[in-house]
């Protein structure tokens, strides 16, 4: 059973790590990117060499949707980290800016079968059954929002320094 709970977002996020570009169609196929990626993650210890980073968590951010769950969108997977100083070579990063959010909690089980079956009960949640100014992940189509106090962290579309 999947639950649904709002949670507001007061400070924004920053998370480096490593990237791609993917779509469900592919992650569905057997053709996916996510599984290398996380092998990728710990095969080369790649948390240790995040700088900065703000905990031991590992966030994967899904943002940058082209439009909907048959589009492409970016699939970050990394860690939370106080600033966007020093990004080590090869990686990005993500801003996850203030808002209300929606916050789906699943039941424990296989990876695969769990987060698959998250998906397709976030995809179903109507937009009426959320508040106004909550966010669902494939309505959240930037990192820009207007209601983002001036931020710590540069928009993912503007130059690094």
């Amino acid at each position: 059973m999947i639950h649904l709970t709002d949670k507001p977002l007061t400070d924004p996020i920053a998370v480096i790590g490593i990237q791609i570009r993917t779509n469900n169609a592919s992650e569905l196929s057997g053709q996916g990117q996510i599984g290398a990626l996380w092998g990728r993650l710990f095969a080369e210890n790649l948390p240790a060499q995040i700088p900065n980073r703000a905990s031991e968590s590992i966030f994967a951010v899904y943002s940058n949707y082209a439009s909907d769950e048959n589009g492409d969108y970016d699939y970050l997977l990394g860690c939370p980290v106080s600033t966007i100083e020093n990004i080590p070579a090869g990686m990005t990063y993500a801003a996850i800016p203030t808002g209300d959010y929606a916050v789906f909690t699943s039941e424990t089980g296989p990876v695969v079968e769990v987060v698959q079956a998250a998906w397709k009960h976030i995809w179903a949640v109507a937009a009426t059954d959320l508040g106004p100014q909550t966010r669902l992940p494939h309505r959240l189509r930037s990192l820009r929002s207007p209601r983002r106090r001036p931020s710590q962290f540069p928009d993912r579309d503007s130059p690094q320094p």
